[in-house]
């Protein structure tokens, strides 16, 4: 029974990942991060007449489709946005935590976390971790 269920800790990390991913780029479509709850992003200050006609934290979509599955092992996983490593290392933490950006003094960038702890998303992957182990001892 042991074995059964540490041939499936690969299968289970894996969909658990997959889950973080897609919770996270839930928070594009929604306008905002969900931990308890969804709280939506702050609106952008434009003076462009097409106001709120493109979603926040959305022009090319570049950061949205820098999330991905970075690392899995049998102890857990890493989901990581391309635009916080390397030569973009600033881009995703700003919008995400709120950081100055800007040339010379910037300006304080509004946080919109779209990644990041979510007690809904803990919640989530320990209802299907559950459900799989159940459905190993049951065979």
């Amino acid at each position: 029974m042991v074995d059964a269920v540490n041939a499936q800790i690969p299968v289970i990390m894996e969909t658990s990942a997959n889950t973080a991913k897609n919770h996270f780029l839930k928070s594009f479509r929604d306008g905002g991060f969900t931990d308890n709850v969804l709280e939506r992003w702050t609106p952008r200050k434009s003076k462009d007449k097409r106001k709120g006609r493109r979603a926040i934290l959305v022009k090319s979509g570049h950061l949205r489709d820098s999330i991905r599955v970075a690392r899995t092992s049998n102890k857990g996983f890493l989901i990581v946005s391309d635009m916080g490593l390397g030569a973009n290392s600033d881009y995703a933490p700003v919008h995400n935590f709120g950081l100055r950006a800007g040339r010379g003094r910037g300006f304080k960038m509004p946080k919109r976390q779209f990644i990041g702890r979510s007690k809904t998303l803990e919640e989530r992957i320990k209802q299907n971790l559950i459900k799989k182990i159940n459905a190993i001892l049951n065979k």
